[in-house]
């Protein structure tokens, strides 16, 4: 289930610092994309945070990122996994 959530927030980190670099009219292409990758990180964050809590082990965390009133949050969180996976990865 983890390696959902990686895979899903590196799909969507990638998108969104290529938004940095795309023109208006690529973004007005792109922007049901990075939608769609960002709510297939969230669903996949929500389902590793629901096993987390049947195997009983603390998912206090997941109350700190507050959908859905902060959707930028949680894209920043997506970046975060990303980077700590980087390094991990070493």
């Amino acid at each position: 289930m983890w390696e959902e959530v990686v895979n899903s927030a590196l799909a969507y980190s990638k998108m969104r610092t290529e938004w940095n670099y795309f023109s208006r009219e690529e973004k007005q292409e792109k922007d049901k994309l990075r939608t769609s990758l960002h709510n297939t990180f969230i669903i996949n964050l929500k389902a590793f945070h629901k096993l987390v809590e049947q195997m009983e082990l603390n998912g206090d965390w997941m109350e700190k990122l507050k959908l859905p009133e902060e959707r930028k949050r949680w894209g920043d969180f997506a970046g975060y996994v990303v980077c700590f996976e980087n390094i991990r990865a070493r």
